[in-house]
């Protein structure tokens, strides 16, 4: 816990777990807090705002093989206070409560099919949620749901040249679905150098 020179007063707590159960298989349990206070510009043209802050997180990866799957839990807690310069916009004195949560799964395998070639699969699924008292009385709590399925195609044409196909489709509550695919080619001209 410390004050720095530009007055954030905080403390910061991170760890992590990692458990081998065998040469092909691993979890890796992390997570962390912090609790701040400090200052900062809330918008432009709004003013300066005093913000206390609590963020929280966990993530939890397990691998095995050519299988990962990754989720975590994000919390962001904060509430700004102080003077506004904008009082046709905001409260003379500003009091802003946040709350966010984010929930976020995701997985992915790949399998090779011959020598040359690599097929990779997964999807995701995002929950957020959001309260605030700067969103309206009645509308004060929103969530969403997002997610997302992929599949890449990784094939080496020559041993410097590998060519890339990806097709994915995304589902979000405001654009709805969304399809989109991408090709590429990339040259390995040295070890750690590709263009």
């Amino acid at each position: 816990r410390g004050t720095d020179q530009d007055g954030v007063d905080g403390v910061v707590f991170n760890g992590a777990l990692s458990c081998q159960l065998d040469d092909e298989t691993e979890i890796l349990l992390s997570g962390g807090a912090s609790d701040g206070d400090y200052d900062a510009l809330f918008g432009p043209g709004i003013g300066i705002a005093n913000i206390e802050s609590r963020d929280e997180f966990v993530k939890l990866d397990f691998s095995h093989e050519t299988f990962k799957l990754q989720g975590f839990w994000n919390r962001i807690d904060a509430t700004a206070y102080g003077p506004s310069v904008q009082p046709a916009l905001l409260p003379a004195n500003l009091d802003v409560d946040y709350l966010s949560n984010v929930f976020d799964l995701e997985g992915q395998h790949s399998v090779d099919v011959g020598t040359r070639n690599t097929i990779l699969w997964g999807g995701g699924a995002r929950y957020e949620t959001l309260d605030s008292n700067l969103l309206p009385a009645s509308d004060s709590f929103r969530s969403e749901t997002t997610w997302t399925i992929f599949l890449q195609d990784e094939l080496t044409l020559l041993e410097p040249l590998t060519a890339f196909g990806t097709i994915r489709l995304d589902r979000h509550p405001l654009t709805d679905f969304n399809l989109a695919y991408r090709a590429s080619l990339l040259y390995r001209f040295l070890e750690d150098h590709v263009l």
